[in-house]
């Protein structure tokens, strides 16, 4: 009788039969597990053919989920169904599995720490064996009894299993990081490509990013432009359970944070080259960022700088300040991603709306002044930020601090504000904008404006004093050396009368001589006035001394001056003698000091009068300053007066000499 012939005791053959059942379920197990199918499908297999190979008691595979959870991830004829989370405590038997690294057995959940929840699933006994992988415990894969102590080496046949479980997880494990090795890679290309095509825009590598962060052990991904709603400071991994972690890591755009990567994700089940994987996509995004950012700035700035030469061109070509003010405002909206944008001016009236685009508010609108006493102005502070703010609020309404506004000045003087309000909606910056640059714009105009009106004025003035001179010359010569001539006249007709009779004539021919005399005397002194004798033959120096000649208070002349073009001693002459009138007649002064001398490059005349009256002239107010300053300005020259209430007046003015000369040779 051959070896295979011998008879097999019955307790051998059960055995082995056993054991082939078993590797025959383990094989089917790691055919799956070959196949590369999903994890649910390999752990409720195991979970099947254990219970079977246990002859049909219950068998259960849980993760450790939290540090004192455990999930349910497959479950066959057991009490708990699979998603079931079951918190324990110290002692009980999943601690014990989990900081023993080993079986555990239990033949009596009576005598157990948490003999109320074995009670409630109908648990009697159980086995439980650890399924670890790289040294941490991952899950359990258990045996339970609702009748009595499970058989002995239960926990070997567990151990079997519980190993196909740990190789099904190293294989996903490799499979998944192998694929966030792609996705990284392909993360790396796409925003290569997306740097050198220049194609790009900062949401399509925020887009890119947050694909290739869709890792194993991941919970959340973000991209967080914020960094005060962090969950963790940047590059500092928090714990924020016992294997929860938190990580953030900062895209670096030219030496500023543009935003920062964050993930929470179960400890345990992330991969060592996360870390590194992350923040080296962190590095490469903020390098294509940068270089987006960089040819944002670029166009943005080309496109600024191409607006404000349509402006000045716009005023080059002498267009009207209404037109300008309007293309101000419609280029800066352009520019601002169609964000409302007002130009306010100031004027005597209060604010006025000069232009507006995209704000629903009309040019021209009238905006409520600050009613406000003088003391109350001076202590109110900077009145540039408090008229410009309480513009803004008007204008936009809410808070004004949302608000970009710049003034807008002449001569340091506030004559408007330029304002706008970015849209929620809009990724436009006042800040990397050139507000400045639009304001100095619509100072230009706003300074031509007031120039054009200014000369506009002027002109009016002149005209006006030119009329009034001719009339006054008209009604002197009538009430004047005309009236003598007249009375002359009819005294000789008398006289003729009566020497035609033989009567005596000698009193009426002395009569009319008399008149003649007297409209003789007025007409030279009206010639003096026009333009005197000793002006043109003597020049400005002699013009000067004849006018103080009769003056009634005394005068003291500083005149180190050689013959100058005519037109500037006439304009020199007038200016000094309507200045010293002024002082008499107006200011009640004592006394009178003229000087007038050349400049070190002998192009300039300058004349100083100054008297020791009250005071408190202003040429705005019209006095006779006013024609002063015009016949000033219409020969090229400044003027400035300076008179404090109480001390007098000083009169300054600089003629220059050569367009003077211009003129006399034009002449």
């Amino acid at each position: 009788m051959s070896p295979s012939e011998l008879p097999v005791p019955d307790h051998d053959l059960e055995g082995l039969q056993r054991l082939a059942s078993e590797g025959r379920s383990l094989r089917d197990i790691a055919d799956l597990v070959a196949r590369a199918s999903r994890t649910e499908d390999v752990f409720q297999l195991a979970a099947i053919e254990a219970s079977r190979q246990l002859d049909g008691d219950a068998v259960t595979i849980t993760r450790y989920t939290a540090g004192d959870e455990i999930t349910v991830v497959a479950a066959h004829a057991g009490p708990t169904p699979i998603g079931t989370r079951i918190k324990f405590g110290p002692g009980t038997q999943p601690y014990r599995v989990r900081h023993q690294k080993s079986s555990v057995r239990v033949d009596d959940f009576r005598l157990e720490v948490n003999a109320a929840l074995a009670e409630k699933y109908g648990l009697r006994a159980c086995v439980s064996v650890p399924v670890i992988i790289e040294g941490v415990v991952w899950g359990a894969f258990s045996a339970t009894s609702l009748t009595g102590p499970l058989p002995r080496r239960t926990e070997d046949r567990l151990e079997s299993f519980a190993q196909l479980v740990v190789t099904t997880i190293a294989n996903i494990e490799a499979r998944e990081e192998l694929s966030a090795i792609a996705q990284h890679d392909l993360a790396i290309r796409l925003l290569a490509e997306q740097s050198v095509t220049g194609t790009s825009s900062e949401t399509a590598v925020a887009m890119t990013v947050a694909h290739a962060l869709t890792l194993r052990g991941v919970a959340r991904a973000s991209i967080n432009p914020d960094p005060m709603t962090l969950s963790s400071p940047p590059e500092s991994p928090t714990s924020t359970a016992e294997d929860h972690l938190s990580l953030s890591y900062p895209i670096q755009t030219h030496e500023r944070t543009w935003a920062y990567l964050e993930i929470e994700a179960q400890a345990h089940q992330l991969p060592d080259t996360t870390s590194a994987r992350l923040g080296n996509l962190a590095q490469v995004a903020g390098q294509v960022v940068s270089a987006i950012l960089t040819r944002l700035h670029l166009r943005h700035l080309a496109e600024e700088q191409a607006a404000l030469r349509r402006i000045a061109e716009l005023i080059a070509s002498g267009a009207a300040p209404s037109d300008v003010f309007h293309s101000i405002a419609a280029e800066l909206s352009r520019l601002l991603a169609d964000s409302p944008v007002v130009l306010v001016r100031f004027d005597a009236d209060g604010p006025v709306i000069a232009a507006a685009c995209q704000s629903g508010i009309a040019a021209g609108t009238r905006l409520p002044a600050v009613k406000e006493t003088p003391v109350e102005r001076s202590q109110r502070g900077s009145r540039h930020l408090d008229e410009i703010t309480s513009a803004a609020r008007w204008v936009f309404g809410g808070d004004a601090e949302a608000h970009a506004g710049v003034p807008v000045t002449v001569a340091d003087q506030l004559s408007g504000a330029l304002l706008v309000a970015p849209r929620p909606d809009s990724t436009a910056d006042p800040a990397g904008t050139d507000l400045e640059a639009f304001a100095d714009l619509a100072a230009a105009t706003f300074a031509n404006a007031r120039a054009r009106e200014a000369l506009i004025a002027s002109r009016e003035r002149m005209v006006k004093a030119a009329n009034d001179a001719r009339h006054q010359l008209q009604r002197d010569v009538h009430d004047g050396a005309q009236q003598r001539l007249v009375h002359t006249i009819l005294a000789l007709k008398l006289a003729r009368d009566r020497g035609a009779h033989g009567m005596s004539t000698a009193a009426l021919i002395q009569e009319a001589l008399m008149h003649a005399e007297e409209a003789n005397r007025q007409l030279r002194d009206l010639v003096r006035g026009i333009l005197p004798v000793a002006l043109t033959r003597g020049g400005l120096v002699a013009g000067i001394e004849s006018f103080v000649t009769d003056l009634p208070v005394p005068v003291t002349l500083h005149l180190l001056l050689p013959r100058l073009p005519g037109t500037v001693e006439t304009t020199g002459y007038f200016t000094a003698a309507e200045a010293i009138t002024n002082a008499i007649k107006h200011a009640h002064a004592e006394h009178v000091d003229v000087a007038a001398w050349l400049s070190e490059a002998g192009d300039e005349l300058h004349l100083r009068v100054r008297d020791d009256g009250v005071g408190g002239a202003d040429p705005d107010m019209g006095t006779g300053l006013t024609g002063l300053t015009d016949r000033i300005e219409a020969a090229g020259g400044t003027i400035t007066i300076t008179s404090p209430p109480g001390s007098g007046t000083d009169l300054d003015v600089t003629l220059p000499l050569s367009s003077a000369s211009q003129h006399d040779r034009d002449r």
